[in-house]
């Protein structure tokens, strides 16, 4: 009999707690586990890719080699398998997952938890991927709260040697170092290692003079103070150019006070989409807890000198999603969604020259200026003619009734077919716990007639096991029931799309910005040959419903060129 053809995959182990190494979950560990299934499977491990130290529920953290795999399966045509220990050491949220693994599956990409292998494509295996999904967001979350509970007592905590206090972990701010010190040993025998901030010895000089001669002094706007820095060569604590972004950072309220000896504590919000920080009266301020670097005094003057600033923290804030520039910022996915392909960086708004002369720019100049040399100064789109250009693309390729109700039949189709699968895997486990609990009673039925019960109750055992899990799957697939809510409004969705007209000469800049990116994924802008290439949804109604939150569905892209207009 001939031999089947062998199949191709790459293997992906995690940690991201370099302490797990002494686990049962270590990355020898995980890879071990792996290669026996490849082996029982026949299947070629290509390549092993590992992260260390690297969370998969975070989406702040990013997992170099986690990403380097995902693009080298998409450009490999032999790799049709992505192996890994379990489903939380691919990705922990689940939302998240569905997409990466629908952008895999368009490159004929499957992933496989070793642990408890599924085939998603059955219905059984749909629910087991969506319940794997979820149980390991969910042991996330409570490993969260537990951690931040920790945390919370810890900022507070003095070293009994320094007097300064610990800190949680994370990168030290500009000025500042972590150094690690041993305070004992804990029941098992290992060391209890702390973490507190010292001055840093190139950069804590640098923040002084910066705030003391630079802005105190000749009160410098932060873009002369980044000039000054790039000029002097000064590179930022990550090695990169400093930047106006960088300049501000320093300069905020919570940040000058820290240079001044503060600690703050459960700050940032990274729960509320739009919010980066909390209420001030959530946050946890503890005073003298590390070298200070100025005094309370100079960052209260540098404060007010800031918001007294025409181009200061006073000036009005406009939302980004209010935003007069409509291609700025993210995309429904929290993509980049107009970026330069010179320097990868992103595109932003310029205000130079007042309010009837905006256009965009890269923002590697906008933030670093000329002195870095990474991209082309001067380059830039006058803002009207690029939106008209991207409406009317819109409207040329999407303005069409006939197509949109399509598209809408086509996702009820699936929608329905989602729900009827949903209803016909709960109908299977009812008629297995019912199946369970006859084999139960008749075995209890067989004791009562004479039968020994040292061999009945052994098997009464295993099936009250099983009528256990069988119990479990039906409250896991009940948390992932689909909505009856779900079925789109056909005219609805398309009298949004007939009112292309309407929305384009509406003032309501919100509402542009996302009708826009329920069209388009991405912009590119190349500032070497002043053109703008449009990558599409193939689907523009499954964007929208992504944007809502309703639909995860991955939809491919379609690329237009076009050439336009851009200022010198």
């Amino acid at each position: 009999m001939k031999k089947p053809d062998p199949r191709y995959a790459f293997s992906y182990a995690r940690v991201s707690d370099p302490r797990q190494a002494q686990k049962d979950v270590s990355v020898p560990e995980q890879l071990r586990k792996i290669r026996e299934y490849a082996d029982r499977e026949g299947i070629i491990i290509l390549r092993e890719f590992t992260d260390l130290g690297k969370s998969a529920y975070r989406d702040d953290v990013k997992r170099d080699e986690f990403e380097r795999m995902i693009q080298e399966a998409k450009g490999d045509p032999r790799v049709s398998l992505i192996l890994v220990h379990d489903m939380s050491r691919f990705v922990r949220r689940r939302a998240k997952a569905v997409l990466i693994k629908a952008d895999l599956a368009q490159y004929g990409v499957r992933v496989i938890p070793v642990l408890n292998p599924y085939d998603s494509s059955t219905i059984a295996g749909f629910w087991m991927e969506a319940i794997d999904e979820t149980r390991a967001e969910a042991e996330s979350m409570a490993t969260s709260m537990h951690t931040l509970e920790k945390m919370k007592g810890s900022i507070a905590q003095r070293d009994p040697e320094t007097g300064w206090c610990y800190k949680n972990g994370g990168r030290a701010p500009a000025g500042y170092k972590n150094i690690r010190v041993v305070r004992g040993i804990d029941h098992r025998g290992r060391e209890i290692a702390r973490l507190l901030w010292e001055i840093d010895e190139e950069w804590g000089p640098r923040i002084q003079f910066i705030i003391r001669e630079l802005r105190l002094k000749e009160n410098l706007s932060f873009d002369k103070i980044r000039d000054y820095c790039n000029q002097q060569g000064w590179l930022s604590p990550e090695g990169r150019p400093v930047t106006t972004s960088f300049i501000r950072e320093i300069f905020r309220k919570d940040r000058l006070l820290q240079l001044a000896g503060y600690a703050f504590w459960n700050r940032e919000d990274r729960k509320t989409r739009g919010r980066r920080f909390k209420p001030e009266e959530e946050w946890v301020v503890v005073p003298n807890a590390h070298p200070a670097l100025i005094t309370e005094e100079e960052a209260l003057r540098c404060r007010r000198l800031v918001e007294e600033s025409a181009g200061g923290f006073n000036k009005k804030h406009h939302p980004q999603e209010n935003s007069r520039f409509l291609l700025t910022g993210k995309n429904i996915f929290g993509e980049p969604f107009f970026i330069c392909t010179h320097c990868g960086g992103n595109i932003v708004g310029d205000f130079q020259g007042g309010r009837h002369k905006l256009k965009y720019q890269c923002s590697t100049i906008a933030y670093e200026g000329k002195y870095t040399n990474r991209c082309l100064p001067g380059v830039k789109l006058e803002k009207d003619p690029i939106e008209q250009y991207v409406f009317a693309a819109i409207k040329s390729n999407f303005g069409a009734p006939e197509r949109i109700r399509r598209l809408v039949r086509d996702i009820n189709t699936a929608i329905k077919r989602e729900q009827k699968d949903y209803y016909e895997a709960a109908m299977l486990l009812e008629k297995q716990a019912e199946s369970a609990k006859k084999q139960i009673a008749n075995l209890v039925n067989a004791i009562a007639k004479g039968t020994p019960p040292e061999y009945v109750n052994p098997e009464i055992e295993r099936i009250k096991k099983n009528l256990e899990e069988i119990e479990a799957q039906k409250r896991n697939l009940l948390a992932v029931k689909p909505s009856s809510q779900m079925i789109i409004d056909e005219e609805k969705v398309i009298g949004y799309f007939c009112r292309l007209d309407e929305i384009i000469t509406s003032d309501d800049n919100r509402l542009k910005r996302h009708f826009i990116r329920s069209f388009i994924r991405r912009l590119e802008f190349d500032p070497d040959t002043k053109k703008v290439e449009i990558f599409w949804f193939q689907d523009p109604v499954q964007a929208a419903l992504a944007q809502n939150e309703q639909h995860t569905g991955h939809v491919p892209d379609v690329r237009e060129s076009a050439g336009v207009g851009g200022g010198t």
